[in-house]
């Protein structure tokens, strides 16, 4: 199993000709299948602008000499979302629950390697949820925060103060044991994102 990303910035992955096109030929150059997705009423703009745009190219990475310095594939990956506690748009309703037990491990390093989401951003909030606050499996083993300014420009890492021992460890960190997907279809009702 291998995690593939773009060099974008964390908050910064805009509905762009300039992304659209990189996503495109990184699905063509890799062929990512499945490829999961988050559903488009997430609260990081990051996931409800990637949501509607990465289903764009479903159909396009099979038209030959779209981008020549791409590969067409001979089919169209298989797109699918997966949990989320998010009720805007419905609530989630898996088609398929797959036991993932045998890759938890494998699972487990492709969240860690979210450093922004697992390090920096989910520690802060559980940190300023204040302590009794429900954790919502947000335990991580690391206690910084990285403090963005406005203009898009990074203060840097800042120590985070930490009241939550639960923090410390590995083990709080929300690891599913299975893998709750739903299909995605372009130009389904769950494409639309009203963000």
């Amino acid at each position: 199993m291998q995690s593939l990303t773009l060099d974008v910035p964390d908050g910064e992955a805009y509905v762009t000709r300039t992304l659209t096109e990189a996503r495109l030929r990184l699905i063509c150059r890799k062929w990512p299948d499945p490829m999961v997705l988050n559903r488009p009423h997430d609260c990081h703009r990051d996931h409800r602008y990637t949501a509607p745009t990465v289903p764009d190219t479903t159909y396009v990475p099979t038209v030959p000499m779209l981008s020549p310095d791409a590969p067409h594939l001979e089919r169209t990956p298989v797109f699918t979302r997966w949990w989320d506690r998010f009720n805007k748009g419905g609530a989630f309703e898996p088609n398929v629950v797959v036991p993932s037990d045998r890759v938890l491990e494998t699972k487990a390093a492709l969240a860690m390697a979210r450093a922004s989401q697992f390090f920096e951003w989910l520690p802060f909030l559980a940190w300023a949820a204040g302590p009794g606050a429900r954790d919502e499996g947000r335990g991580v083993p690391d206690q910084r925060v990285r403090a963005p300014t406005l203009s898009g420009g990074d203060r840097g890492v800042v120590p985070l103060p930490c009241p939550e021992p639960a923090l410390s460890g590995l083990t709080r960190a929300r690891v599913e044991r299975y893998a709750n997907l739903t299909c995605c279809r372009p130009g389904s009702a769950d494409q639309t994102s009203t963000a």
